[in-house]
């Protein structure tokens, strides 16, 4: 039983497999249907209580980077070893690719997209993923971007299972 493990989280990492010819995320992989199964299949492990994410996609922030093997630095970890998303190394004064750090910084902000700035969910997802966003805005892409939450009935899905966990937990007096 996962409660007997309390500083174990789950949290499975979704690979995604990009269809340059359909232009989405899923086509050959988990689509947004499969992932929330695969999350409520770990109920007693996942919890479904939809979370503020006060910081959002490390991508997004100017002070966020990842560090390759050999000191590359990188802002997302979808592009970590494609040697053309390199922004610099942590040895340099200065970056290199500075047009991709604004395209992160500033293009990816999801205040700026009209569809998220009016979604109940800004707060829960911060926009999405910010190189799905990118691709979209620059790359002529159509992924889909917006959350896991967006379809009818899953928040109240999310919060029952939520509840339920909480009852098992807490039997009554």
């Amino acid at each position: 039983k996962w409660s007997s493990y309390p500083n174990i989280t789950i949290y499975p990492g979704i690979l995604r497999i990009e269809d340059t010819v359909n232009k989405c995320m899923g086509c050959q992989s988990l689509l947004h249907d499969d992932v929330r199964d695969l999350f409520y299949g770990l109920t007693e492990a996942v919890n479904f209580y939809p979370v503020l994410q006060g910081k959002g996609c490390s991508a997004t922030h100017l002070n966020s980077f990842l560090i390759g093997p050999l000191g590359e630095l990188y802002k997302c970890w979808n592009e970590l070893g494609d040697s053309k998303k390199i922004i610099g190394y942590i040895n340099d004064q200065d970056f290199k690719n500075k047009d991709l750090i604004r395209k992160y910084v500033l293009s990816a902000n999801c205040f700026e997209d009209e569809k998220c700035k009016d979604c109940e969910f800004i707060p829960i997802c911060m926009g999405g993923c910010a190189f799905y966003r990118i691709k979209n805005m620059f790359d002529n892409g159509n992924f889909d971007i917006y959350p896991l939450y967006k379809d009818n009935g899953v928040i109240e899905k999310c919060i029952c299972l939520h509840l339920d966990k909480l009852r098992i937990k807490t039997p009554s007096i």
